[in-house]
């Protein structure tokens, strides 16, 4: 895959993997502050994780992590790739993660219709709101890639803390790389069986966000 052609919109997932002896706090508004700093770089059509570690404890002033910690991020992106990978580097390592190592990796995004969701923003999906997030992704891929999906087939189904995608591959990967309802940012992102299995062998446990 070409990361640098500038003349198609490509999914990509980075990695952020940031490790470090000492724990690092960061405020209540965390999420808000990652928000910001992605945006800062240009992204318009991406979401993230938030900090997944095995040693992480949440207050209600905001969050402490150490050790072996991930953060992903998924967007789709068009323009100088190597330029993008460079900036987030440098600031975050200038900016978050001072006297910790930052290392920021690349993974092909894959797709597969059983999900957990991180960060989750509704009670429940419903019927009605299984079509709400369908008008919602073909809204987002039509302003995203310019034009109808070839195929706009999609439902969403919840069982057992277990989202479940059915339909468009198209559709499945706005969802995956832009989080269940479409919405830029950190809501309602979603980790499949894939993910978890890298994650939990990279954390060396397993974490309760599962």
């Amino acid at each position: 895959m070409d990361f640098n052609d500038n003349n198609r919109k490509i999914a990509i997932e980075l990695i952020l993997k940031i490790n470090g002896s000492y724990p690092l706090y960061l405020k209540e508004d965390y999420l808000d502050t990652f928000l910001e700093i992605f945006n800062g770089f240009g992204l318009k059509n991406f979401s993230f994780s938030g900090p997944l570690s095995k040693k992480l404890v949440k207050t209600k002033s905001g969050l402490y992590f150490a050790g072996n910690t991930h953060i992903i991020l998924r967007t789709f992106y068009d323009k100088n790739f190597a330029k993008l990978f460079f900036e987030m580097s440098s600031k975050l390592s200038r900016e978050i993660f001072k006297n910790y190592n930052l290392r920021i990796l690349t993974q092909p995004i894959t797709l597969s219709n059983r999900f957990f969701v991180i960060n989750k923003s509704y009670d429940e999906i419903t019927p009605e709101m299984s079509g709400t997030i369908r008008r919602r992704l073909i809204e987002k891929y039509k302003l995203i890639f310019e034009r109808e999906p070839s195929d706009n087939r999609f439902i969403a189904v919840e069982n057992k803390n277990k989202v479940y995608l059915y339909g468009s591959n198209e559709l499945i990967l706005v969802a995956k790389v832009l989080g269940l309802l479409g919405e830029n940012g950190y809501k309602n992102f979603l980790i499949d069986e894939k993910d978890k299995r890298y994650l939990r062998s990279v954390l060396n446990e397993n974490s309760s966000i599962f």
